[in-house]
Formats: C-alpha cells, structure tokens, sequence
C-alpha cells in the first residue's frame, strides 16, 4: 500500500510540473541550482522556465579530542572540551546561524555571537 501511494504521488507530481527530466547526478542537482541561467529548461504544461537542481549544503564537521582530529556526522553528540572545527558549502546565499542545544533543551546563539558585525 505504501508503494502505491508513493508511486501515485510521483506520477501525479510529474503530471502536474510535465517537465523534461534528464538524468542527473546529486553533484549536477546541487551545483545546477545557483546556475540555473546555464542550464533551461521549460514546463510542458506552461512554457514556463523551470529552476534545475536543488538547493542544498554540505556540513563538514571535524571533532578534536584527546589529541586525535576525526571527522565526525552533523548527528554526532559532543562532549565538555571537545574542539570542533565547521565547515560549510552551500549552492544558495543566506545566512548561517549556529546554536547549541543544551542536556535541558535551553537553546544558546553561538553564531553569530553579540557585538559580531552586522
């Protein structure tokens, strides 16, 4: 039932937008979103341009502790005097906030911090 329901969503998403759909691979879908003036492609149902790709992230995050540098998932919990060091790419412009979600669920903004430039 669960199949069904999927594939029936998926059939009328593609009736409604009628695109033109090339096989792509997730790297062509992330870095075809910003540049989407490169690459055009138009609605069946109205003419109309349609943006390529889609907007996404990459987070790499590399934990210090005891000494020993690893690479570590955006899942991952950290301890009291663990290092980390935050890497971002993204296919969109925006803003990056960073908060820490402490053991009681009490939230603290550590980027961007106060007295930061605007």
């Amino acid at each position: 039932m669960k199949n069904l329901f999927i594939g029936l969503c998926f059939l009328t998403v593609t009736a409604i937008f009628g695109c033109d759909v090339r096989a792509q691979t997730p790297r062509q879908l992330y870095l075809g979103y910003e540049n989407n003036d490169k690459i055009t492609q138009t609605s069946k149902a109205n003419g109309k341009p349609v943006k390529i790709g889609k907007p996404g992230a990459k987070v790499i995050i590399e934990r210090s502790r005891n000494g020993k540098i690893a690479f570590v998932s955006p899942n991952s919990l950290f301890r009291s005097g663990d290092k980390i060091r935050l890497r971002f790419e993204t296919n969109f412009n925006g803003y990056l906030a960073i908060v820490n979600v402490g053991p009681s669920g009490d939230l603290k903004l550590l980027f961007p911090y106060e007295g930061a430039d605007a």
